[in-house]
């Protein structure tokens, strides 16, 4: 039965691997994860995808097939969506959300402020007649 990846925005379902039973590296894996107020049960893994290469001891190989990935003493999961560089259309499209809700969130009281203190000065300076 396939289980899935417990790390946020992951979901894979290729398996992974157990968190440590040791202590001090179990609490390391759930804060490397960031999930709040939540604790791993026994069927709980990681997917492979949060390790580096440099992570594992080696791979058995039974023919093109990898079997299983082995990892070293001490690795701590690295690899999230949030540590890796945006592309130019998301920070794009982050710009525009956070432009959005600014100007969603400015008070409106602000505008007939603006708008009266605009009316004051095109009254106060008549264009200047020259004559011709």
């Amino acid at each position: 039965m396939p289980t899935c990846c417990c790390v946020p925005q992951c979901g894979s379902r290729h398996g992974g691997h157990k968190f440590p039973k040791e202590a001090g590296r179990r609490k390391r894996w759930i804060v490397a994860i960031r999930r709040d107020k939540w604790s791993p049960t026994e069927g709980s893994v990681v997917c492979h995808n949060h390790f580096t290469e440099e992570d594992f001891v080696a791979t058995t190989v039974f023919g093109d097939y990898c079997k299983a990935k082995i990892l070293k003493p001490g690795v701590v999961p690295s690899q999230f969506r949030w540590t890796k560089p945006c592309s130019p259309a998301v920070i794009a499209r982050r710009n525009r959300a956070k432009r959005k809700e600014i100007s969603n969130n400015s008070s409106p009281a602000i505008f007939p402020a603006v708008i009266a203190k605009r009316k004051e000065i095109s009254n106060n300076s008549s264009p200047a007649i020259f004559p011709g």
